[in-house]
């Protein structure tokens, strides 16, 4: 999902932004994982699970 087009450039909360928009169909016990990059050489991740 792209939120760049709609709220403009985000940097990394770019991923949880699209996260919180496209979760409706996650249900308990299912993961969702997170990649995010920035300036630089700044990357991320997460593995979440769904409570």
């Amino acid at each position: 999902p792209m939120v760049l087009e709609r709220l403009g450039n985000t940097a990394g909360a770019g991923a949880i932004v699209a996260l919180s928009e496209n979760h409706a169909d996650m249900k308990a016990g299912d993961f969702g994982l997170i990649c995010a990059f920035g300036a630089g050489y700044s990357i991320g991740g997460a593995l979440l699970k769904m409570l």
